[in-house]
């Protein structure tokens, strides 16, 4: 097993920029979906873990424990989402009052 090695503050802000760089060409220029971009970042930093002495199971570890950390958050936005399109279509909120056009807006208030 290779030795791991500590990573300096410059390559750690340069794998900020790359991140950056990634996510502005990938969105911005290219008009590539959201998750395509994401996914593509998230090999770069796994990447960028193995080089610095990370074993892939480590980082595989790493990367299922954060997202087993962000699931219960997931689906309490999901939940809340569809409560609220549940309230939308039922009435309870009036589709004037949701923003959707505001010339609308401005007359069922």
């Amino acid at each position: 097993m290779a030795a791991r090695n500590t990573p300096s503050f410059g390559s750690a802000i340069g794998l900020l920029v790359v991140i950056f760089i990634i996510f502005a060409v990938g969105i911005g220029l290219l008009n590539y979906p959201v998750e395509f971009t994401l996914l593509s970042i998230t090999i770069v930093t796994c990447f960028y873990a193995r080089y610095y002495g990370g074993s892939w199971s480590e980082v595989m570890t790493s990367l299922v424990g954060k997202i087993k950390d962000a699931v219960p958050a997931i689906l309490i936005l999901l939940s809340i989402g569809m409560l609220i399109g549940c309230w939308m279509v039922s009435g309870t909120i009036p589709w004037c009052t949701t923003g959707w056009r505001p010339s609308i807006r401005r007359i069922c208030i």
